[in-house]
């Protein structure tokens, strides 16, 4: 299977064992990932508050790229950049006046874009990993954070189950650990206020890894470098703040994945992360 692969800046930086990872993965699964030579960033964050125009032709830029590339599936690691992709996407018809003076060729909206994390969990390739799993997660209590982006809004990623999604529970189950239930699998971790209100930053942080620690979870399961990077780097702040005891691991799901199917830790870029699995 061939499709193509947006990392997206963060994954060349600081979520660079989320790319590794990923890309470990799919190859065991006989994916081949591939990516546009000249990719750009896609603007997440900042362009859509300066102007819609660009909000829409940054990654229109690149899905015309891959388009080029003769395929019709693209699949997005970050969360951030599959919602500002999704979103072009849609708006697309009404700038597209504006898209073709821009770059002098149309977009012919054949690329279908999906999360990576919708991508891995298809039937189909939960299949091949199930049957790749060679040291299933036994030991492992895990809740899935899907964050704010992956499912919403569902006009625009066009899911069902949106406030609450289960398909990353069900590929915790085939790695073999215990999947949870839990109230904050789809809420906000504030990423974007990082910088302006960070105490508003450290409540939902707060109040997403304490539920976790309440159900009984020794891990969270991400799906976003963003929501990675704040859960795991606040939490000696939170602990502080809060009189708390977090010691919560943050995993990729990709990192699960590889986990299960036998690659090592150091393989999988885990030495990299703030809070450790330990004996885990």
């Amino acid at each position: 299977m061939r499709v193509g692969y947006y990392p997206g800046c963060t994954l060349n930086s600081t979520a660079e064992e989320y790319n590794i990872s990923a890309k470990k993965v799919c190859a065991s699964l006989g994916i081949e990932l591939v990516e546009a030579a000249d990719w750009t960033c896609c603007g997440a964050s900042a362009a859509h508050a300066d102007s819609h125009v660009m909000a829409v032709a940054l990654p229109l830029k690149n899905m015309i790229a891959y388009q080029k590339m003769g395929l019709d599936t693209l699949v997005l690691p970050c969360a951030a950049c599959y919602s500002r992709f999704k979103i072009a996407a849609y708006l697309y018809p009404n700038y597209k006046k504006e898209m073709e003076e821009i770059f002098g060729e149309k977009y012919e909206q054949v690329l279908e874009i999906k999360s990576f994390l919708n991508f891995l969990t298809q039937e189909e390739i939960l299949k091949t990993i199930r049957v790749k799993v060679k040291k299933p997660l036994i030991h492992l209590r895990a809740v899935a954070y899907y964050g704010c982006l992956i499912t919403r809004p569902p006009r625009i990623t066009g899911e069902e189950q949106y406030e609450y999604p289960t398909f990353m529970e069900e590929l915790i189950r085939e790695l073999g650990a215990e999947p949870l239930d839990w109230s904050y699998k789809t809420e906000c971790c504030g990423m974007n206020f990082l910088l302006s209100v960070p105490e508003l930053v450290i409540k939902l942080c707060g109040d997403i890894l304490q539920n976790a620690k309440d159900v009984g979870a020794n891990v969270i399961a991400v799906a976003c470098p963003l929501c990675h990077a704040n859960l795991d780097a606040r939490q000696r702040e939170i602990e502080k703040k809060y009189k708390v005891n977090l010691d919560l691991p943050i995993l990729y799901f990709t990192q699960l994945i590889g986990l299960a199917m036998g690659m090592t830790p150091e393989e999988l870029g885990l030495k990299k992360h703030l809070v450790p699995l330990r004996d885990i």
